[in-house]
């Protein structure tokens, strides 16, 4: 059924061409870096009160043929310093790789697939593939981001997510540089979940700098434990230098607009974690 799902969109694509009218896609990305704090509580006898949080990320799109843009993108983020780091989740990272068809007018439809996992401890560490379809629908100064999507992450000890997994985002651009989005996804152990909450505005007139800022909160749970559950939440702040497009509102329409999620990879060392 899954499998399905994914063949079926990746058909939706291949049609598309025959139709397809070429558009002015952008080779266009990003790379960004974030501090932070995180803070997180869990049921069991786990101290993991605040972390300093890092993430590294960049992403990239190349169009080809008519209306078809290949993107790449990865993300890694760490924590460190707080109490009892050896029985906590301590970085987590994901590589995914987008096949899309795109009206920049209209709508994007794509595939995705990736590779995700997470580190506890100092020795631990779970990770393995995901795949999925993913779609935007624009209206005006809005943009509307769903995936769908299926993982097999796991480790040699207790860590697993073998699940589907779904996710939305909003994005609402109150200028061509000025944007504010919010995102929930879930899916995994117990319907792990995670939102957030980030801003992005340029920072020079003359060059593609932009700042950041950005709250996400986690709630994670365990299938073999009822009582064991798990709650982060990270605040920080960043700058990305953006490529390739004149302005945010035309990377999101015309670039690099595509995220490959890291919850799965998250949700599997947590898994361990409230094992």
């Amino acid at each position: 059924m899954k499998v399905h799902f994914v063949l079926m969109t990746t058909a939706l694509l291949l049609a598309e061409a025959v139709h397809a009218e070429p558009v002015d896609l952008l080779t266009a990305g990003s790379v960004s870096l974030g501090l932070g704090d995180r803070d997180c509580k869990v049921t069991l006898a786990i101290d993991c009160a605040d972390h300093f949080a890092y993430d590294v990320g960049g992403r990239v799109s190349v169009p080809f043929g008519s209306s078809y843009s290949f993107q790449a993108d990865a993300d890694y983020e760490g924590y460190s310093g707080a109490v009892d780091e050896d029985n906590q989740v301590t970085s987590a990272g994901v590589f995914g790789l987008h096949v899309s068809y795109r009206d920049p007018s209209k709508y994007l439809l794509g595939v995705f697939g990736g590779y995700a996992g997470s580190e506890v401890g100092s020795s631990d560490r779970a990770d393995g593939f995901l795949y999925g379809a993913e779609g935007q629908y624009y209206f005006d100064r809005f943009t509307l981001y769903g995936q769908f999507g299926d993982a097999d992450i796991s480790n040699d000890s207790n860590g697993i997510f073998d699940s589907t997994f779904w996710g939305v985002a909003l994005r609402y651009f109150w200028r061509d540089d000025i944007m504010v989005e919010g995102t929930w996804m879930q899916g995994g152990p117990g319907d792990t979940r995670e939102w957030s909450l980030q801003g992005k505005a340029r920072l020079l007139k003359q060059q593609p700098l932009y700042g950041f800022v950005s709250y996400v909160r986690a709630d994670y749970y365990s299938d073999s434990n009822a009582d064991a559950a798990g709650r982060d939440h990270t605040i920080s702040a960043g700058l990305t230098w953006e490529f390739g497009a004149p302005t945010l509102y035309a990377n999101d329409r015309r670039g690099a607009t595509l995220t490959s999620p890291m919850l799965p990879g998250l949700s599997a060392g947590w898994a361990q974690v409230l094992y």
